[in-house]
C-alpha cells in the first residue's frame, strides 16, 4: 500500500483508523451507562433505600484532593497493582482467563444468581447472588459434573489453581472444608463479601460456599470498574459498593442489618470498614487486612519507587480500617493470619490507634483485653499457599470454629 500513498496519507489514514477504533469503543461505553442509568432509575424507585445518603460526616473521605499529572500518569499503573480485575492485558498475561469463566459457570450451576445491581454514575456491580436451599438442590448434581472435568489431565492445573482435593467424595470435601464447616448459625441471616483487590469472585470458589454450608444467604460481587463490573474503580466508588451492595442483601434476604454481615479481605477490610460505619448495627468481619493501606504500601515496592508511591497512596488510595473502627455498632472482629508476612502487626497498629484516639482513659490490661475480646488469628498465610506450602485459613478446622462464633454473634459483640 505503500507505493500508492504518501507518507502523510498513511499517517492520515492511521489516525483515522485509531479515531474510528476509540469512537467505537466509546459509543459502546455510553450505550451501556444508558442502560445501566435506565435500570438505576428502575430499581432507585422501587427500593430507593439502597440509594439513601450516607451520613455527611463520611462524605469528606470519599472526596479526593484535585487530581494532578503524577495521579493520571500513573493511574493504569496503580489500577493493575490494587485492582488486578481491571487489566484485561494482565488478566490475559497471567492465563486466568479460563478459571474466571469456569468459576462464573460453577456458581450457576451451584444455585448463583447473576445480577447486576446499578449505580448513580451509569455503572454497575457485577455480582452473584446464592439461595442455601438452591445451593443444597443443586450441591449434588455440581459435584458430578465438575469432579470428572477437574479430574481430566488438561484440567489439572485449574483444580490446583482453585485448591481443590480431587479425592473428595462429595462436593464439601472436593473444596476442601473441614467437617465442622457444617453449620447452622443463630445469628447471621446474610453476608456479603468484600474481596481483596488481587483477586475477583469468579476465582473464589471457596469465599461464598463455606457461608453456604451454614445456610446462609450470600452475595459475592466485583468492584465497579473490575471484570464485568462497570465503571472506573477509585477509592469513593469502590467504598460507596460495599454500601449498595449491602443495602440490596438487605433488600433480598428481609433481614434487619444487625442479623447481617460484611466481610471484607486485604483491601476489601478498608471497604467493609467504611459500609459497617455507615449502616447502623451492620456487624463486619475484617479478614487480615490493614490499619490504613500507606501502612502497608512500603511491603510492595521496591525502595527507589517508595516514597512516590506513598505519596500517591497517601492521597488517592488511602483504603482505610482504623478510620472507622470507632464507628461501628454492630459486632466487629479481625482476623490475623499467622503466617501473613505483607499484614503482620497492622492489627496491633489499629488497635493501638482506636484506643490512643478514643479510649485513653484505658490502661494497658483493658486495652489488651479490648484487642483480644475483638481479634484472634487464623491459620495461613495471604495469598493462599505461602512458601512453607501453608493453605490459608478456609480449609483450617479451628479458624472455621472462629468463623462459626462470630457467625452466631458470639465474638466481638460490645
Amino acid at each position: 500500500m505503500s507505493r500508492y500513498l504518501s507518507k502523510k496519507q498513511m499517517i492520515l489514514l492511521l489516525c483515522l483508523c485509531l479515531l474510528g477504533t476509540f469512537g467505537f469503543h466509546e459509543s459502546k461505553v455510553y450505550m451501556k451507562k444508558r442502560t445501566n442509568l435506565k435500570a438505576f432509575e428502575q430499581l432507585s424507585t422501587e427500593h430507593p433505600e439502597i440509594y439513601a445518603p450516607i451520613p455527611s460526616k463520611y462524605e469528606a473521605y470519599l472526596d479526593p484532593p484535585a487530581k494532578g499529572l503524577s495521579y493520571y500518569a500513573t493511574r493504569y499503573l496503580f489500577l493493575s497493582a490494587i485492582y488486578k480485575g481491571a487489566s484485561p492485558l494482565l488478566m490475559s498475561l497471567e492465563n486466568d482467563n479460563d478459571r474466571i469463566a469456569i468459576g462464573r459457570e460453577f456458581f450457576l450451576d451451584i444455585g448463583g444468581e447473576s445480577i447486576k445491581i446499578p449505580t448513580p454514575d451509569g455503572g454497575s456491580i457485577d455480582a452473584i447472588y446464592f439461595d442455601p436451599d438452591k445451593f443444597a438442590t443443586n450441591e449434588q448434581s455440581a459435584f458430578e459434573k465438575w469432579k470428572p472435568f477437574f479430574e481430566k489431565e488438561e484440567n489439572a492445573h485449574l483444580a490446583w489453581g482453585f485448591q481443590l482435593d480431587m479425592e473428595g467424595q462429595n462436593l464439601r470435601e472436593m473444596l476442601r472444608f473441614p467437617e465442622n464447616v457444617e453449620v447452622n448459625t443463630d445469628g447471621v441471616k446474610g453476608v456479603a463479601l468484600c474481596l481483596g483487590g488481587s483477586v475477583n469472585y469468579e476465582t473464589q470458589l471457596q469465599n461464598p460456599t463455606m457461608y453456604l454450608y451454614r445456610k446462609i444467604p450470600t452475595l459475592i460481587f466485583n468492584y465497579r470498574g473490575v471484570m464485568q463490573s462497570d465503571g472506573t474503580p477509585n477509592l469513593s466508588e469502590t467504598c460507596m459498593d460495599g454500601v449498595y451492595v449491602t443495602r440490596y442483601l438487605q433488600m433480598r434476604t428481609k433481614q434487619p442489618m444487625n442479623q447481617l454481615a460484611i466481610v471484607g479481605s486485604s483491601l476489601g477490610g478498608g471497604v467493609a470498614s467504611f459500609t459497617a460505619a455507615t449502616i447502623q448495627g451492620l456487624n463486619v468481619l475484617i479478614d487480615r487486612s490493614f490499619s490504613d493501606m500507606i501502612d502497608v504500601a512500603h511491603r510492595r515496592v521496591s525502595v527507589p519507587m517508595r516514597d512516590f508511591q506513598e505519596g500517591l497512596v497517601e492521597k488517592y488510595y488511602n483504603y482505610s480500617t482504623k478510620a472507622f473502627v470507632h464507628d461501628f455498632s454492630g459486632a466487629f472482629y479481625f482476623f490475623e493470619g499467622e503466617y501473613d508476612a505483607l499484614m503482620s502487626g497492622q492489627v496491633e497498629t489499629l488497635f493501638s490507634s482506636v484506643v490512643e484516639n478514643h479510649y485513653p482513659e484505658m490502661n494497658q490490661l483493658e486495652a489488651e483485653n479490648y484487642r483480644t475480646s475483638h481479634s484472634g488469628w487464623v491459620a495461613g498465610g495471604h495469598f493462599g499457599r505461602n512458601v512453607e506450602n501453608i493453605d490459608d485459613w478456609r480449609f483450617d478446622k479451628d479458624s472455621q470454629s472462629k468463623l462459626t462464633a462470630f457467625l452466631n454473634l458470639e465474638l466481638g459483640t460490645r
